[in-house]
């Protein structure tokens, strides 16, 4: 993996601060790819502030992390309803206190106005709390009948 941005630094003219609760330029170093590759840079199209970089990836660090997600996922299924619910509703609950700093993100990387932010920001939300409710409907095993009648 590598990492675009220098711990404990903060890019110039983003206004934000590392180490506060809401810095998220860490997440560039959460990219599965191999060291040393370039980064994009991207600006707001607000201001032209820069938002972040994040790293160009090959094809192979594609594969790479396709893989890593296939063995996270076996993993995640491993995993009892109950612990699975109880992430989803994590991540419900931190979507909305968070929402303030969210709303932000969106807006300085994609020039939306505040109420289209929310709207992504609502659509993730919902979407968790729909889930997190009806994953055992989802989840459990269930027999299909085929189409061709024997």
């Amino acid at each position: 993996m590598t990492s675009t941005t220098e711990p404990g630094t903060t890019p110039a003219g983003t206004g934000h601060k590392l180490g506060a609760p809401g810095d998220l330029f860490h997440l560039p170093d959460l990219v599965t790819c191999g060291p040393g590759r370039p980064a994009q840079v991207s600006h707001s199209p607000l201001d032209g502030s820069l938002v972040g970089a994040v790293p160009v990836c090959t094809p192979d660090d594609v594969a790479a992390a396709v893989e890593s997600a296939r063995a996270a996922q076996r993993e995640w299924a491993a995993v009892p309803l109950r612990e699975r619910r109880a992430v989803v509703g994590r991540f419900h609950a931190l979507l909305l206190q968070r929402e303030a700093e969210i709303l932000d993100l969106v807006q300085a990387e994609s020039g939306k106005s505040r109420l289209n932010a929310f709207e992504e920001l609502a659509d993730a939300a919902l979407t968790a709390a729909y889930y997190r409710r009806t994953a055992g409907r989802f989840l459990r095993p269930a027999r299909r009948t085929g189409r061709l009648r024997a």
